[in-house]
């Protein structure tokens, strides 16, 4: 595996080799900043949590360097603003993110359905991105674009019909 941040880190609880660890994977998550997992991976998690069939693989995409910087941060270091991060994800337990996680959750569960009542008490909304493990040569940018290409025509298609009608 090839990293691209000498300040990368790879953490596997069991102390599995790198490769094996990889290769056992069912369960992927990439999340931009570190919490992310936590928050949106969470099913995963627990569904592979002390299984034996079922492993968990989580890639944090970033490490706090390119923040945005303002007020007591303008002055910091791509470094120091790393460590900042670093040591904030240490003291996350202080925030409540299960609270904020659940509304959330409940909140897509409540505007899935604009004409209905909740079936749901709670909605996670992902993406299934396993084609790009499976096939190598599909470019992840082209990928998310047509999912984001279908969603503008779908609006484009609504907005067409409601000036129809009026």
């Amino acid at each position: 595996m090839k990293l691209h941040q000498s300040t990368a880190e790879i953490f596997i609880p069991d102390g599995t080799p790198i490769e094996k660890a990889l290769a056992r994977t069912t369960h992927l998550a990439v999340g931009a900043h570190q919490d992310d997992l936590e928050i949106m991976a969470a099913e995963p998690i627990m569904k592979c949590f002390q299984k034996p069939d079922l492993w968990f693989t989580g890639v944090t995409a970033t490490d706090g360097r390119g923040s945005p910087r303002d007020g007591h941060y303008q002055s910091y270091t791509d470094e120091e603003m790393r460590l900042v991060r670093f040591n904030e994800q240490k003291k996350a337990g202080g925030k409540r993110y299960d609270l904020a996680t659940m509304g959330r959750h409940k909140s897509h569960s409540t505007y899935f359905v604009t004409h209905g009542t909740d079936t749901m008490t709670g909605l996670s909304l992902g993406m299934d991105m396993t084609v790009l493990v499976n096939e190598l040569e599909i470019d992840p940018a082209v990928f998310v674009r047509r999912f984001i290409e279908r969603f503008a025509q779908d609006i484009d298609d609504r907005l067409k019909r409601l000036r129809q009608v009026q």
